[in-house]
Order: C-alpha cells, then structure tokens, then sequence
C-alpha cells in the first residue's frame, strides 16, 4: 500500500525517511522491515498496519483489508463466492476462515445431495454457494478445534475425501484421544457453535453486516490484466449472496446478528 502511495504522489519522500518506495526496490523494502520492528520513522505508521494507515493519510480507498486484516494474493474479483468468503471471515480477509473452492471440483448430483442445488457445482452461479461457504466455515472450523494442519487435512479436490478427512476422520481422532463419543454430526455442530461465538464478539465490538463487504476498490475497479483482466464485483450479486449466506447461517440478513432460534439450537441463548 505504501508503495502505491508513493508512486501515486499521495506519500512523499521526506515522509517516507527519504527512500525512494517504488515497487520493486527490495533495498527499500528491507530497509521498512527492520524500521518496522522497531517502529522508528516512517516504520512507526506501517507497523500500524492498512486499515490504521489508510486512516491516517485519509486513504482509506486504497487500504485493502477487512476487519482491519489485510487481503492476502488472492485476489477475489474474478469470483465473488471467494470475496464472500474473505469478507464474511471473523478476523477478517483470511483464506483459512473458509473453503470457498468447493464449487471448482464438486460434482453436480453431490451438490444437489449436499447443498440442495446442482448450481452450487458452476463456478460461475450464485445458487447455493450462501449455504456452501457457511458450511466450509463450520468444517473449517474443526480443523482449529482440534489443531490440526489445514495443509494435511483439507487440500482435497474430491468431496467426499472432504467429509471423510474433515469429519469421520476427525471424529476417530477425537474419540480416541479424549474416550469421549462424538458423531460427524455433533463434531460439525461443535464447529458451528463456535463460529457464531465469534460472531458474537464480532458484534459486540461494533461489526454489523456492513463489516462484511470487501474493499469498495474491487466495487469499482477492474482488474486490469490477466486471465480475469476486466474483472470486477457486482455489488447487486454481491448483497444477494451475502443474504443467501446469512439465511443459511440462521443469522438476521438486515443487521447480521444471529436470531434467537439459531442460538437456542445451538445451545448459546
């Protein structure tokens, strides 16, 4: 972020210790992280990471997070089930909240057994794919419970391996350590219940359904080369998936909040 600043002329040099921040100058580079660490100079502001500098250069437009985290290399234009996924996250931009690559590899007859539509197997469709990232979440959310390396558990291109590895595996693994007895179903509950604890705290501090966009940015600006090139999110899209998603979580599609009902299945009223 601050490079583009600075090649944009929205950061000088004198308030960038007098380097010369262009893409590309690894000198400068090395030279910010160690400034970082110690938080001396200009180091002293990007140690308070985008969202802080954002604010503080009033460029706001060109801080790419969400929740304050920000947005890794993946960049989510091309697929708005993706941006979905970063955006929705409880801490924010991060691609390990979710799993929102299902719809590359499912089948479409698992699609409909699983999720209740075939569309969820079309990358480019919309059907579905609320109720999909909710429950990639949930898995998801297994693997942290139980501390176990998502790279080992979940790098699957087949869905049932998904189900095989995320919970019946899991459940073995979890019954065999503790002597207590766990079903795939009360496993995946377990999940459930603590993502919606983390929407809680997330509510709690302030952040309501509008914390659960992407940057305005990739609203508005398409990518400008590459495979995707012309690439951008539709806002229209977007807002009816971010619905689909809140409806199959239980959750208040005006305000984001968990209902009650959702709570008391859960056991968290």
């Amino acid at each position: 972020m601050a490079m583009e600043l600075y090649e944009r002329g929205l950061l000088k040099k004198k308030q960038v210790d007098g380097q010369e921040l262009v893409f590309g100058n690894g000198e400068a580079l090395l030279y910010f992280i160690e400034k970082i660490a110690y938080r001396e100079g200009f180091g002293d502001l990007l140690a308070e990471g985008t969202r802080i500098m954002g604010e503080r250069l009033n460029a706001d437009y060109y801080a790419l997070h969400v929740k304050g985290l920000e947005v890794d290399a993946a960049d989510p234009r091309p697929l708005v089930t993706r941006a979905l996924t970063y955006a929705v996250a409880t801490r924010g931009a991060c691609h390990l909240r979710g799993f929102p690559y299902i719809d590359e590899f499912i089948k479409p007859e698992e699609a409909k057994a699983h999720f209740g539509t075939a569309a969820v197997s079309d990358v480019e469709a919309l059907e579905g794919k609320g109720k999909m990232v909710a429950w990639s979440e949930n898995w998801v959310t297994i693997g942290d419970i139980m501390g176990i390396c998502k790279f080992a558990w979940y790098r699957s291109r087949n869905f049932p391996m998904l189900i095989q590895r995320g919970l019946e595996l899991v459940k073995e693994i979890f019954t065999a350590s503790t002597g207590l007895s766990m079903t795939a179903e009360e496993l995946y509950t377990c999940g459930e219940r603590v993502y919606n604890v983390e929407k809680l705290f997330n509510l709690r501090e302030g952040l309501g359904r509008e914390a659960d966009y992407p940057p305005a940015r990739f609203f508005e600006e398409e990518m400008p080369d590459g495979p995707a090139k012309g690439a951008r999110l539709n806002r229209e899209e977007y807002d009816r998936l971010l619905d689909d998603y809140y409806g199959a979580r239980g959750w208040d599609k005006t305000t984001g909040e968990p209902t009650p009902e959702k709570l008391r299945s859960l056991d968290l009223d």
